[in-house]
């Protein structure tokens, strides 16, 4: 089981596995000099990302898949990028859901139950990027998912995006901390 293992060697293991099913390769960088996080929160982090790659490898017909996990001093940054179509009519989530496609939905479920935020950016033909951000160290009051959750079960529930033009699909990157969310780091335009 992935949780019996540190959650960076988790994360590899996930990514690695899933690269050898893969058409597009998967690459995985992971900065960070702390990962001790609870259970309820790695396994959350270790859903999120299976999610996401898997939608890629599914639905994006992309050329290559990025998983990168970076520690800032107050949070935890995942973040996954392919460069493939896009989400088709973008990510409206009565949309998806009444499609039967409950993935995003159940990412930001499991975001909000750690005290973590979710957000989605896609564009045709330029790709997605999924970045959740986790508060770290976590604090004390933050929600944790019950755990019953362990499977990779992802129940639906309501989500919100942001689209984007392709300008702005990969601007979200790992860079300095902002006061005013999920920000564009170094790269972006």
């Amino acid at each position: 089981p992935l949780l019996e293992q540190d959650m960076s060697v988790a994360l590899e293991t996930l990514v690695r596995e899933c690269d050898s099913r893969s058409d597009s390769p998967i690459s995985i960088d992971i900065v960070a000099d702390d990962l001790s996080v609870h259970d309820d929160v790695a396994l959350a982090i270790i859903r999120v990302t299976q999610e996401a790659v898997q939608n890629a490898m599914r639905h994006a017909d992309a050329s290559e898949i990025a998983v990168r996990l970076t520690q800032y001093p107050d949070r935890l940054r995942l973040t996954v990028t392919d460069d493939g179509c896009g989400i088709e009519g973008g990510l409206d989530p009565n949309r998806l859901v009444a499609r039967g496609h409950f993935g995003l939905a159940g990412m930001h479920e499991r975001a909000a139950m750690i005290g973590g935020k979710l957000e989605v950016q896609t564009a045709a033909d330029y790709g997605t990027v999924v970045v959740l951000e986790v508060p770290h160290p976590a604090p004390e009051t933050a929600p944790l998912l019950p755990k019953h959750t362990e499977s990779a079960d992802m129940s639906p529930a309501s989500s919100t995006g942001v689209g984007s033009g392709p300008e702005e699909a990969f601007a979200v990157r790992d860079g300095p901390p902002r006061a005013s969310g999920l920000s564009p780091g170094p790269g972006a335009s």
